[in-house]
């Protein structure tokens, strides 16, 4: 076969295509060659001034040689935390943003004025300001519950703040405050400085001339606001000027009714420091005068009541009635909430004890002589009860209810129906006297081997006489116990049956 002939037209497209072949290349394309630039220039620059986004993060990889960082206006600080990290040889510039003012990162101090302060923006960036040691609030607007989680969130950042309120500025440390030119429009301000002041100890709010520009509800919510600052102010209640600083308030013979209780509730809202305010023969039922007891237990309540023949004081810690107290007369009593001391023996007709439930700080019952036949449930709150004489209780057929007078180290059930002693199982018993019950011998041995310290008589007549009750000996040295006993109720100089006074 024989070559081809190639057409004219072809020959001259191949002469040109062969031609080109042979010449010089293409120059480089003009976007290559700038990048090529700009990477050079990058890997020499030591100074960047630059917004820092979590985008455009990557690019400052490309800046080898770096040196000093602005970043300024950035507010990706995670991302910048995470550069830093990698480059600690790069100085970085930025600030972060407090809500209403932007700090330099790596300032030591930090000072914000009320007008500068957001909390909100606190809480969330002053983690980015790692180097900061000390926030100082000055005149804060912060709440105290705000200053409270801001100090939980940064253990280790030194908080200090004042207070401003009536033209005077406070230290958080303050414990002293004149508050005489405070007025009524000024009380929800005046609140708020007062639940920031944790050491506050004292509030003048009367003005030299015994003037003032509060009024009781005012003062109120003011000791609501400082529980456990003392408030100087006086007012007028039922035609007595009284103050607050008083400790103690007496009324005696006044007719009050129901409509009188508003007043009387406010009045102990705002005494702060009285110990004692009390109220004889004013009128008011027991159960009324308790329940606004209850409601003001930071100042007592104190009014008398009557038993039978007897009256006593509710704040009484020492109540002697022998003789003549009966079931329909003794039930006020459980409103003598602090007695200590009672003797209520030789009532021959007494059955129900159930007002010493209400004697939360009972220390020594002394029932022997009475008629109960059961122990009222709530002797179990008695748990300081230490010595409990129920001698010649002839019906009292059991003692479980004892089982929670914890502290109970002395007891005396002689001449008794008592036949079983499991609740007393768990007692710090030290003195046990049970002659003359039905309690079996098996468990005499019982309670003899769980209480081998405790002094312990099941046999006799005498259920006082002997070592182990009243004396350490037969009939002439005193316990200790049994000494204190006689002390309390007055047993030498005050032989004949009578109650204590306040």
């Amino acid at each position: 076969m024989g070559l081809h002939r190639i057409p004219k037209k072809c020959a001259i497209a191949l002469l040109a295509l062969l031609l080109v072949g042979c010449g010089k290349a293409d120059p480089v394309p003009e976007a290559t060659q700038a990048a090529t630039e700009t990477t050079s220039a990058q890997y020499l620059q030591t100074e960047l001034q630059m917004i820092v986004t979590y985008e455009n993060l990557g690019e400052l990889e490309n800046y080898k040689n770096l040196k000093l960082l602005d970043a300024t206006g950035s507010t990706a600080y995670p991302a910048l935390e995470a550069y830093a990290s990698r480059h600690p040889d790069v100085d970085i510039i930025y600030t972060v943003d407090l809500g209403k003012k932007a700090v330099p990162h790596g300032t030591p101090e930090i000072t914000l004025t009320a007008e500068e302060t957001d909390y909100e923006a606190l809480m969330t960036n002053l983690s980015y300001l790692k180097d900061t040691q000390r926030l100082i609030l000055p005149k804060t607007i912060l709440t105290a519950d705000e200053l409270s989680n801001l100090q939980n969130a940064y253990p280790n950042l030194e908080i200090t703040y004042t207070l401003g309120l009536a033209g005077q500025e406070f230290t958080a440390d303050t414990t002293t405050l004149d508050l005489s030119q405070l007025t009524s429009g000024q009380i929800n301000a005046a609140q708020e400085v007062l639940a920031r002041l944790p050491q506050l100890e004292s509030v003048e709010l009367m003005r030299a001339d015994g003037t003032t520009g509060l009024s009781q509800a005012d003062v109120e919510w003011l000791v609501n606001a400082a529980p456990n600052a003392s408030f100087h102010y006086t007012f007028t209640l039922f035609g007595k000027e009284i103050s607050t600083n008083d400790s103690r308030v007496e009324f005696k013979n006044l007719s009050l009714t129901e409509d009188d209780v508003p007043a009387l509730k406010q009045a102990l809202a705002i005494m702060t420091d009285c110990k004692a305010f009390v109220l004889e023969n004013c009128g008011l039922d027991n159960d009324t005068m308790a329940t606004i007891r209850a409601e003001y237990p930071r100042t007592e309540l104190v009014w008398k009541i009557q038993f039978g023949k007897y009256s006593a004081w509710t704040n009484t810690d020492t109540i002697r009635a022998v003789y003549n107290v009966f079931d329909d007369t003794c039930g006020n009593l459980k409103y003598c909430w602090k007695t200590k001391y009672m003797d209520i023996g030789h009532n021959e007709t007494l059955t129900d004890l159930s007002f010493v439930g209400y004697m939360p700080d009972l220390e020594i019952l002394i029932a022997s002589g009475c008629a109960v036949k059961q122990l009222p449930e709530g002797i179990g709150n008695c748990k300081k009860l230490e010595f409990l004489e129920l001698a010649y209780c002839y019906k009292l057929e059991s003692v479980d209810p004892l089982a929670g007078c914890e502290g109970l180290k002395n007891l005396n059930i002689c001449y008794s129906k008592v036949s079983d002693l499991k609740a007393l199982d768990g007692l710090p018993l030290e003195q046990f006297m049970c002659k003359q019950t039905r309690v079996p011998a098996a468990e005499q041995q019982i309670f003899k081997d769980i209480h081998s310290n405790c002094v312990t008589n099941f046999y006799g007549k005498e259920p006082y006489a002997g070592a182990g009750w009243r004396y350490v000996d037969n009939g002439k040295t005193y316990t200790e116990i049994y000494k204190k006993v006689r002390e309390v109720f007055d047993y030498d100089d005050m032989p004949m049956p009578t109650v204590a006074k306040k």
